[in-house]
């Protein structure tokens, strides 16, 4: 079997593989990320995320990153960001440093380490994501999409559940090249470890890149 067939092989199957125990919403994320270049190698990036759960009809999380990427060459890229993130009544504030690898036969992984703090809340999270994204030409400006991340506790604060497996994020979907921007939309399916019930969420997504 094709690489390319094993891991959306493996990605379906994560789809439904949580527990049936799990409390299920629906809900849909709407996202505008943009990357504004300083020079060959130094890029400014910036992005905005709306997180809603119709289940509730609320606003589950609102989120505006932003940060430096140094892009060592088409292989190898750094990068430094700051995330502002609401969530119900909770502030949090995020730093983190990532690296992403991309590969010349549609593969990328991008890795990912945070550290979260809430406001008037002591203690600070280390949060280790890894993800993993797979994107083949399918016909016309569409390629095929899709994605796995898996978010894991180095650390464990009171306002932290417990450290090891937070939560993981499987997507698949389509990306639209345009001249000047490119749309990501699809299914994503996020599973998160909690105290009593665990969370299984069935959301729509949709991203504009420019």
């Amino acid at each position: 079997m094709r690489s390319w067939a094993r891991f959306f092989t493996l990605l379906f199957i994560s789809f439904f593989s949580c527990s049936t125990y799990a409390t299920t919403n629906d809900g849909y994320w709407l996202g505008l990320l943009g990357k504004k270049a300083l020079d060959e190698k130094s890029f400014l990036w910036h992005e905005f995320q709306l997180r809603k759960n119709t289940d509730l009809g609320v606003t589950e999380q609102s989120l505006a990153r932003f940060g430096w990427l140094y892009k060592y060459n088409d292989t190898h890229e750094l990068g430094l960001l700051y995330g502002f993130i609401r969530t119900g009544a909770n502030t949090e504030h995020r730093l983190a440093q990532q690296y992403v690898y991309t590969s010349s036969v549609g593969f990328s992984s991008r890795w990912r380490l945070e550290q979260r703090t809430l406001e008037k809340v002591s203690g600070t999270n280390l949060r280790l994501r890894a993800l993993v994204r797979y994107q083949k030409p399918a016909f016309s400006n569409f390629s095929l999409l899709a994605w796995n991340e898996l978010f894991y506790h180095l650390s464990r604060p009171d306002w932290v559940y417990r450290e090891g497996f937070d939560r993981n994020r499987a997507f698949i979907g389509l990306r639209n090249n345009f001249s000047s921007f490119s749309l990501e939309y699809g299914y994503l399916n996020q599973y998160a470890n909690r105290a009593g019930s665990d969370i299984n969420q069935h959301l729509a997504v949709l991203y504009l890149y420019y």
